[in-house]
């Protein structure tokens, strides 16, 4: 017998992942290899000597895959429900505004960006922007909104991340941009981050 003895699992538990996304994960990946799941540990049952060498290497691979595709479907599951704080916020400031997700926004260089959402409102245009502490993420944001800063008619600029004190210095380079608020924020910091 070979078993990962709970190893995908502590690692998936030490990223914060819920036990129901890593069975689900788990029991997805384990049958193209072969293997069993018991909830906890993912095992190689009657492998013989002449294959435990590989059966060896098929589960440390399978670990990687587990894991890896767990803290994804986590992460892409934060990143769904972030997003749609931000859109659920967006309605309740702005009833009336015709809001746009995912919208593409051409900058003063001509290049052509993806925003999180664009609100027309009878005041203007704002533009919503979602950052994280990630250093790709913050330079792909400023990138963004400093360009669009710079068109003739520019639009109300406004970035957004969920954790303000996890960017650190770097949140100097968004704020010189655009004010920063958070998707929970309440109704008045989006208004007032939009006047």
């Amino acid at each position: 017998m070979v078993s990962d003895d709970g190893t995908a699992h502590f690692e998936a538990t030490l990223a914060m992942v819920s036990e129901r996304t890593f069975g689900a994960v788990a029991r997805a990946k384990i049958t193209p290899y072969g293997a069993l799941f018991d909830g906890h540990s993912m095992l190689f049952i009657r492998v013989g000597a002449e294959r435990l060498h590989g059966a060896i290497v098929a589960m440390a691979s399978l670990i990687k895959e587990v894991v890896d595709e767990a803290i994804a479907r986590a992460a892409r599951a934060k990143a769904a429900s972030t997003i749609n704080t931000l859109y659920e916020r967006i309605g309740m400031a702005f009833p009336n505004a015709e809001v746009q997700h995912h919208a593409g926004m051409i900058g003063a260089s001509t290049a052509e960006y993806e925003v999180d959402a664009v609100v027309k409102t009878d005041r203007g245009l704002l533009v919503f922007d979602m950052f994280t502490k990630d250093p790709i993420s913050i330079a792909a944001t400023f990138t963004k909104l400093s360009d669009l800063s710079r068109l003739e008619q520019a639009p109300r600029l406004i970035a957004v991340t969920p954790t303000p004190e996890m960017v650190g210095p770097k949140l100097q380079l968004i704020s010189s941009v655009a004010p920063i608020i958070r998707p929970d924020a309440t109704i008045e910091t989006y208004l007032k981050a939009a006047a």
